[in-house]
């Protein structure tokens, strides 16, 4: 009869009159109009049990909108929240539509010694970038905007790297510190150097001391002040900021190609390899080797980056023609794209990336075209990582392969690392667009390539290297006309000499 009871007065639920003014007594109704503030019900129920007949007769108190349990328990089964969400996501997605179509190349910074192999914004700074190349050269822009509204990056610091062996394939910036900047790459050493001191190394947290056995990626996390990197043995090493050393465990059978810190939840980890897996990790049981999840690709994997909205999916791509996401918490495949990016040993890996306002997927293309054809266009390419399909495909001005793209944490720049190319994107009326014969002059004239400090020797320009590359050329075509020249002439003298 209780159960009844409450089913009945569940159903009648809707029919309450919400007030939030307090209800008259009981013992006083209005007669004409008894609906208005009060509810009455007088039915008759028969008793499955007992075989008796109930009356109801009692009446109902009003429980105002604003405090009624029910009414939040009906909101959670309808998800009205997720639908605002999903609603303010499409909004986003519109509005970035139509700021994509806009886009126009700002700035082509000059050009590395070597091809660009990192990229990386600063989390408080949103127009401060840093890059790093294969030679192991380290630059820092910043951009400013000019009194006509035009966003302008310069040079702030450019730190002159080991040169072959030297490669940066991971770069982070401290949150709290802003001159502070992390670093992991070929020489096989994590540092930490000090921007507004010249570029000084602040701090060593690791050294192999050895080319055969390096880092390859490293994640910084604020919240728990440690310090996560991966090697090519498979290793993930553990430190705090402070250069304490906490641990260091295999995770994987092959070389780590990437870790990252979860934003909301700092204590999960992930790491891709090249043995073709991506797992979760739980650094508090990091010692146990027990992923708390495995997924398990067709590939080696390049990078896994949780979405930075709310860090509930992830992102993965890997050395061949796959996109996949995962829906969090129990990291289920919800999506995969086919996207031909696959790899290539002197080029640099391309991976995909996050829009930091909205779920849009940002990849350069790389197509796979027939021996003895023209290239076909390789533009950068966005996805709607809801749906899948393609928003729109932005053309830089070379036809080349664009390895790297990074949108800054307001999401209004673009950062794209083509070859030995630095290009940034944006809603600019001034378009640059440098090339070789162009690049002299603009240092000429704005002085925005990148300039090494004084103690280094300005013969490492990339001009005079091309210009050393063609007198070589030329010194070894005249060194072949003249062997072939002798030996003419050897072989005529011996002939008359018969």
């Amino acid at each position: 009869m209780k159960v009844k009871l409450v089913k009945r007065i569940i159903r009648n639920v809707p029919n309450v009159i919400a007030s939030e003014e307090e209800p008259p007594p009981p013992s006083s109704p209005p007669e004409e109009e008894p609906n208005k503030q009060m509810l009455y019900e007088s039915e008759e129920e028969e008793d499955e049990e007992n075989n008796e007949r109930v009356i109801l007769s009692e009446p109902q108190v009003i429980i105002p909108l604003k405090s009624n349990i029910l009414n939040h328990i009906h909101g959670v089964l309808y998800d009205h929240k997720s639908r605002i969400l999903h609603h303010e996501s499409q909004a986003r997605k519109m509005a970035l539509r139509g700021y994509l179509e806009n886009l126009q190349i700002n700035e082509s910074v000059s050009r590395f010694q070597r091809r660009i192999t990192e990229l990386s914004w600063h989390p408080k700074e949103p127009y401060f970038v840093g890059a790093g190349c294969k030679g192991g050269d380290k630059v820092f822009m910043k951009g400013s905007f000019a009194p006509n509204g035009d966003l302008k990056f310069n040079q702030k610091l450019a730190i002159k790297g080991a040169g072959p062996g030297g490669a940066i394939f991971s770069m982070r910036f401290d949150e709290n510190r802003r001159n502070l900047v992390y670093t992991a790459g070929l020489e096989g050493a994590v540092n930490r150097y000090d921007i507004e001191h010249g570029g000084t190394l602040d701090h060593q947290f690791y050294n192999t001391n050895s080319f055969s056995h390096w880092f390859t990626s490293m994640d910084v996390s604020q919240a728990t002040r440690t310090i996560l990197a991966g090697c090519t043995k498979g290793r993930v090493y553990l430190s705090t900021l402070d250069g304490e050393k906490v641990l260091e465990t295999r995770l994987h059978k092959g070389k780590v190609l990437h870790c990252e810190f979860n934003q909301l939840l700092p204590h999960l980890i992930v790491t891709s390899s090249i043995d073709k897996t991506v797992k979760l990790w739980d650094l508090r049981k990091l010692t146990d080797t027990s992923p708390l999840e495995v997924l398990v690709h067709s590939k080696p994997v390049n990078v896994a980056h949780f979405n930075p909205l709310n860090s509930s999916r992830l992102l993965t791509s890997d050395q061949h023609n796959e996109i996949r996401i995962y829906e969090g918490p129990y990291w289920n495949k919800s999506m995969t794209i086919s996207h031909p990016h696959r790899q290539f040993q002197h080029l640099t890996a391309i991976v995909a990336n996050w829009h930091p306002q909205c779920a849009v997927i940002v990849i350069g293309k790389y197509p796979v075209v027939p021996k003895r054809t023209k290239a076909p266009p390789r533009p950068i390419q966005f996805f709607d990582a809801d749906t899948g399909n393609l928003i729109q495909e932005l053309y830089p001005p070379i036809n080349d392969i664009v390895s790297l793209n990074q949108f800054n944490p307001v999401g209004d720049v673009l950062a794209s690392g083509q070859g030995r190319s630095l290009i940034f994107f944006n809603l600019q009326d001034q378009i640059y667009v440098l090339s070789k014969n162009m690049e002299t002059l603009k240092r000429k004239k704005t002085g925005s390539g990148i300039q090494f400090p004084s103690r280094i020797s300005d013969s490492d320009s990339n001009d005079e290297d091309e210009d050393r590359d063609t007198k070589e050329k030329q010194r070894c075509k005249k060194r072949k006309t003249d062997t072939v020249k002798t030996k003419s002439q050897s072989s005529g003298k011996g002939s008359k000499k018969k």
